[in-house]
């Protein structure tokens, strides 16, 4: 099921999120465990999926433009991530 963005904002269901990528480049965004109806994002918002392990539904491990299977959650950014499309691996993850 997806939200709107203002719904999921509305709800307080966004956390601070700061990930690593494979390649070492950290982001930072806020994160919320919804699909995010793309569509309703604010001009200058940037939201990517995050795809949990097989084994380990706490272990966010790739990032990517859209997840099926296994989606964590979504992170919303205020600038676009190079190289999303790959599907990069994420190293390190932390709430902040």
């Amino acid at each position: 099921m997806q939200k709107t963005y203002d719904d999921i904002v509305a709800s307080h269901d966004l956390t601070p999120l700061e990930i690593t990528l494979e390649n070492g480049a950290v982001h930072t965004g806020l994160f919320t465990e919804w699909r995010i109806d793309r569509k309703t994002l604010p001009e200058g918002k940037f939201a990517y999926d995050i795809r949990h392990g097989d084994e380990d539904w706490s272990d966010l491990c790739q990032l990517q433009p859209f997840v099926l299977v296994n989606h964590a959650g979504t992170l919303v950014t205020d600038d676009p991530i190079p190289n999303a499309t790959d599907g990069p691996i994420i190293e390190e993850w932390s709430y902040l």
